[in-house]
């Protein structure tokens, strides 16, 4: 018998993911975005088109794309080290987010969004929170704030509406209610296997869950001391 749970994603004989490596995506009602290591795709299946766009021929000056995210009437498309950049899915065209250097260099891989709507994104910079209706910018670094490291991986907005970190050095989260970044948040022996967390996600029960690049999956309830270690090549069986 044939598994047929999971099929690999392919639009007629234009496009087949099977041969790319993918780094992000976002399905929206018009069209499929997908960021992968050798460019941007596009693909509004109802228009039957493939759209590409790379440093051959985009403004793009990295292929590998890292996050893709809804932004206005159009989307966000961040690279690894080439920056940010806008895609108008009705001028079809990749253009600059800003003109400041900060954006035309730089990684901006995981992103989210507050519940003022603002969108964040981890950078190699640090934290960095863009207003939604102004577009006005603001970076939480090691010089003005409590981050570990600017190196940052991944974000997470969890259920009390705090935006949670992975960097290079350990695990932070934002409170919007103080405006401020707080570090050191676990006992000494979980800050250990936490150092660089690639992954950060919230369940249905309230518990967290860590993914250490070296270390394995980390387990928490929301007191962030009660902790479960699953190292690389254990097994985990699927909860619902």
């Amino acid at each position: 018998m044939v598994d047929t749970l999971f099929t690999v994603y392919n639009y007629k004989d234009k496009f087949d993911s099977r041969y790319h490596n993918i780094r992000s995506f976002t399905i929206a009602r018009e069209a499929k975005l997908i960021g992968t290591r050798n460019g941007f795709y596009y693909i509004p299946e109802d228009k039957e088109e493939v759209l590409w766009y790379t440093t051959r021929n985009s403004v793009l000056t990295s292929d590998i794309i890292l996050s893709v995210f809804p932004y206005k009437d159009g989307y966000l498309i961040g690279t690894y080290g080439g920056g940010l950049y806008r895609f108008s899915p009705a001028g079809k065209k990749v253009s600059h987010f800003n003109e400041h250097t900060v954006f035309h260099k730089n990684s901006f891989s995981g992103v989210t969004s507050d519940g003022e709507g603002n969108i964040w994104f981890a950078t190699s910079l640090g934290a960095c929170m863009i207003d939604s209706l102004t577009g006005a910018f603001r970076f939480y670094d090691i010089s003005n704030s409590a981050i570990p490291h600017n190196s940052t991986f991944c974000c997470m907005t969890d259920s009390k509406g705090r935006i949670w970190f992975g960097t290079s050095e350990g695990v932070c989260f934002y409170d919007p209610v103080s405006g401020v970044i707080y570090a050191g948040l676990f006992p000494e022996d979980m800050a250990a296997v936490t150092r660089s967390v690639r992954f950060i996600y919230e369940d249905r029960q309230g518990y967290f869950w860590f993914c250490d690049e070296k270390e394995g999956v980390v387990k928490m309830d929301h007191t962030l001391t009660a902790s479960i270690i699953i190292p690389p090549g254990t097994f985990c069986p699927v909860t619902r």
